[in-house]
């Protein structure tokens, strides 16, 4: 095998990488956005204004080797709707384990099939 078979052989697993990467963001992307949806739908308190429920949101990103899929709150006083009360008004964690073994299964299943 020469050099030049080496690169082709690297350049196309390095493209091949590449593809499944950017299909496994696209992935998790829509998983964010149904997080999101979830949450909203779910959230256990009473709105008053609105903006808590407007203000969560899911993102997926590309850190380094990894995706990453969040799921926020956008208002300051997020932080008391999660952890006030025992939790009584928390939507990010119970969204997560609500929703966590499907979107594992799904990512799984993209990458072994890729």
């Amino acid at each position: 095998m020469t050099i030049k078979g080496l690169d082709g052989v690297l350049g196309n697993l390095n493209r091949s990488m590449a593809r499944r990467t950017a299909g496994l963001y696209a992935l998790a992307n829509g998983y964010a956005q149904e997080l999101e949806a979830y949450a909203k739908a779910h959230a256990p308190w009473r709105d008053r204004t609105g903006n808590a429920r407007q203000g969560l949101k899911g993102r997926a990103s590309l850190e380094e080797a990894d995706v990453v899929i969040r799921l926020i709150h956008q208002v300051d006083y997020g932080i008391y709707l999660e952890k006030a009360r025992s939790g009584k008004y928390a939507i990010l964690k119970p969204t997560i384990n609500a929703n966590k073994a499907r979107i594992r299964a799904g990512l799984e299943r993209y990458w072994r099939a890729t």
